[in-house]
């Protein structure tokens, strides 16, 4: 998978992935050191589509990927409880499966510069050292990276930081 590449094997995450909804495209990563390596990595996924590197034969590797998720065994409350949160039947399954299966290279270069080209919202939780840039990057450049992602180059995006409390400080707000 080109993002568990870039983001994992080179940025050094932990992880990352991405999902897609009802007209909702995300993309994440979790235990980030490179937050703008990974930022840039997503920036690119609609270049990539279109790009040589992503051939018929790796379409067809990250379809497999796709259905070993898929087909994984699932008790049977899961099962209902899933068709009962995404409000899919078995025959709607059926059809995303059908539709993965008939996927092309083209199909994803269309989506891609449909869905991925366009302007988005960004968060990111976590503290101020999340924000930092590979190495030992400078406060400069962390606000560079903050003031990138407010206005600049994403229009409308928002960095979020939230502050943890120690822990006793939320066993005193508990009794309060």
């Amino acid at each position: 998978n080109p993002l568990h590449a870039e983001i994992r094997e080179k940025g050094g995450a932990y992880g990352s992935g991405a999902n897609s909804g009802t007209g909702v495209w995300s993309f994440y990563s979790y235990r980030d050191p490179n937050t703008k390596r990974t930022l840039d990595t997503f920036d690119k996924v609609a270049d990539f589509a279109s790009s040589e590197k992503c051939s018929e034969s790796l379409v067809k590797e990250m379809k497999l990927s796709l259905f070993g998720s898929l087909d994984r065994p699932t008790p049977p409350s899961q099962k209902g409880l899933s068709e009962w949160l995404h409000n899919m039947t078995l025959d709607m399954r059926q059809k995303r499966r059908d539709q993965i299966f008939e996927t092309d290279k083209e199909d994803l270069v269309e989506v891609s510069e449909k869905y991925l080209r366009r302007e988005g919202s960004l968060v990111i939780f976590g503290s101020d050292r999340d924000l930092q840039l590979p190495g030992d990057a400078s406060p400069e450049e962390v606000a560079a990276l903050q003031e990138a992602h407010y206005s600049k180059n994403f229009p409308g995006w928002t960095v979020r930081h939230l502050e943890t409390a120690q822990a006793g400080e939320m066993e005193e707000e508990e009794e309060e």
